[in-house]
């Protein structure tokens, strides 16, 4: 997970090692084991500082909502991966209003509180030292399609 190449991974990484609250509420899509060596990104992020739960309020979620510092939100359906970003018309958008702040954050609390709490999986103390590592990633935002 060290050297995925999205940007979206290796910025909360660095922002949980800078003391940054993140919170993540996702839906179970019951993935399969991982293959031998490899860790799941949501795990990675849980082990790092992260707080991840699993959606349950209603079937299932597709909006993507983002809180920053409780001042802007950001509401889109582009789904946090390089195919998204880059190659789907999705359609989103920045909200600064503070009434609609706090109501996208009500919203967010109970479908955080009604969430079940993702548990990683059991890692070696070796890997524990490559998965905790603080050392901060380079971000490589996409500039063009290729």
């Amino acid at each position: 997970m060290r050297a995925e190449s999205f940007p979206v991974f290796a910025a909360l990484l660095n922002a949980l090692h800078r003391g940054v609250a993140v919170r993540i509420v996702t839906n179970n899509y019951n993935n399969p084991v991982q293959p031998a060596g490899t860790v799941p990104m949501l795990d990675f992020l849980v082990l790092n500082g992260a707080n991840i739960s699993y959606y349950t309020s209603t079937t299932f979620m597709h909006a993507k909502y983002m809180a920053i510092d409780g001042k802007v939100v950001s509401i889109s359906s582009v789904n946090y991966s390089l195919s998204s970003y880059m190659y789907n018309r999705e359609a989103g958008f920045y909200i600064t209003g503070a009434a609609v702040v706090q109501f996208c954050a009500k919203v967010f609390d109970f479908d955080f509180s009604a969430a079940i709490p993702l548990v990683p999986g059991s890692y070696s103390p070796s890997d524990m030292r490559i998965i905790t590592d603080p050392t901060q990633i380079k971000v490589h935002p996409p500039l063009h399609l290729s």
